[in-house]
Order: structure tokens, then sequence, then C-alpha cells
């Protein structure tokens, strides 16, 4: 999609007759589900449209100029909208795009938009999961390296006494430097959280995923085999596939390879385990882009 499209988004589908009738219907979808309404319960519901409209305007292409983003984060700070609360929304603001006979492409294009911004809108993981500051990643709001240590040392130690499996995953994201180059420099963080959320939206609630250096996730999978996994591996290239970053006016389309490795009986040695996912992650990216290698 060229700038020309992008920008024309908003004028293809109305102009803003059509974003007011798209908010209201959003907002009537959102009042009837009690999870959802009490995050707008006892707000001003027509200062509430009109910041919707803005949002959604800027998603379709009006330029980024008009739209004060720090008022974004100002807006939604003291409503505690968590991560789980966010995906249902966008699922109902899917549904009334797609019943409204949007695009697919340009839905894609909207979602992933207003994803750049999903930090502004949730709130802060730590806040969610209880993840004191020292496990959380100041990039995504995802655990960390330690955060993971922790959790792996906790779950060998539970494995040692049930025979449900553990996988963990290694997902890397393939030509980093390209992907960021194309990016841009100040628009890292944005690629980071991109790859992050679409990785977190394929797993279960159960499933732990943290951040542990530059475009590299680990995802511990519970009670799942090494098939499983496999399972897991595509659906994100699928969803990374299907769902290419926009930044400004470009698409940029990202793979993740993985390694994956299974707990092994008597093994308590968290590290022992993440380096032998590193090195089928090390094996799967020298094979080329979104390939998977078992340890």
């Amino acid at each position: 999609m060229n700038a020309t499209q992008h920008r024309s988004l908003f004028d293809k589908y109305g102009g803003l007759p059509t974003m007011q009738r798209l908010v209201k219907e959003f907002f009537q979808r959102v009042s009837v589900r009690p999870g959802l309404a009490r995050y707008f319960n006892g707000l001003d519901s027509h200062r509430i449209a009109e910041h919707q409209i803005e949002v959604v305007a800027y998603a379709l292409g009006k330029p980024a100029k008009i739209y004060n983003f720090d008022q974004l984060a100002v807006a939604h700070h003291s409503l505690g909208i968590t991560l789980s609360a966010y995906e249902e929304m966008i699922a109902v603001l899917r549904q009334v795009l797609l019943d409204a006979k949007l695009d697919g492409q340009d839905i894609i294009t909207i979602i992933n938009t207003l994803d750049q911004h999903r930090h502004r809108i949730v709130r802060e993981v730590s806040a969610i999961d209880g993840l004191k500051t020292v496990h959380m990643d100041p990039v995504t709001g995802l655990g960390n390296e330690l955060a993971l240590q922790e959790a792996l040392t906790v779950a060998l130690g539970r494995q040692a006494s049930s025979l449900s499996p553990l996988t963990l995953m290694l997902f890397g994201l393939d030509q980093p430097e390209q992907v960021m180059s194309q990016a841009g420099a100040h628009r890292h963080a944005e690629v980071e959280k991109h790859i992050a959320l679409l990785v977190l939206r394929t797993l279960r609630e159960d499933d732990l995923v943290c951040r542990i250096a530059a475009g590299r996730l680990a995802v511990m999978l519970s009670a799942a085999t090494i098939e499983i996994a496999h399972k897991v591996f595509g659906r994100v290239r699928d969803k990374l596939q299907r769902d290419p970053l926009v930044v400004d006016t470009r698409l940029i389309r990202c793979t993740m390879s993985a390694g994956i490795a299974a707990s092994q009986p008597g093994v308590t040695d968290s590290v022992q385990w993440v380096e032998a996912a590193a090195r089928a992650l090390e094996a799967a990216q020298a094979m080329g882009t979104s390939k998977l290698v078992e340890a």
C-alpha cells in the first residue's frame, strides 16, 4: 500500500460521518459487555465518542500531526484497562469493521496502526501480573530474562512430582538489521512491541512469554508436548505473515524462526534448558527464515 492509498482510507470510507457511525456502533457493542462497559462508567460519553473518532480517523490515515499521542495515554491512564480487556475491545472493533464491509487489508492496517499505541492504552503489566520492576522488560512490558529463569526453575520443580510435559520455545527475529533499518532509527521499540503482541495473541492464558534480548522472545508452554509447540510455531508464523507492522505509510513484514526444547526428566537446571533451545534457534536461523529446529 503506497502513501496515497493509506492517506485516502479516511475518504475512501466516507470521512467523518462514517467515523461517527462506526464509533457509535462500537460503543453500543461494548456497553452490553459488563467486563468492558465498567471501564467507561461515569465518564462523559460525548467526549469519549469524540476522542475515539479522532483515534479511528488517525488509524484510517488522517495525518498523525493532528493527533496528540500523549493525550491518548492521559485519557486511558486512570482507566486501568488490562491486556485481556484491550484484546476484547480490538475483537469488537474488528467485527464492527467487518460488518461495515471494510476491505480485509484495510482492517489489518487499522488494527495494526492502533496496536502500535497499545502501550499507551493498556495498564502496565506490572499492575496486571504482579511482576516486580526488576522482572519486567521496559520495552514491551513482558517479563524479562530474570523473570523467565525464575519461572522455569519453579516449573521444573513442580514437574518433578508431575507427568505434565513442559516445552520451551525461543523465537528470534529473522534478519533483524534489515527489519530495524526499514522501521527507522527511532522505531525499533515499535518492532519489538509488534512481534511481542502477535506472539502473545497465539498463546493460551497459562503460557509464559518473556523478552530476553533484542528481537528474541522466550515462550514456556505449560502441559505441552513438542508436537503442540510445532502447532504454536505455525500459528505465530501465519500471524506474522497476515499482520505486518505499519510504520507511517510503510508495511514492514517480519518473520521469526524458533528453537524448541522439551524438559527432560530429572533436569532441574533452567540455564541448560534455555541454552538447548538457544542452540536450536541458532541452527534454525542458519537455515533461512521462518524455520523451526528441535533441540
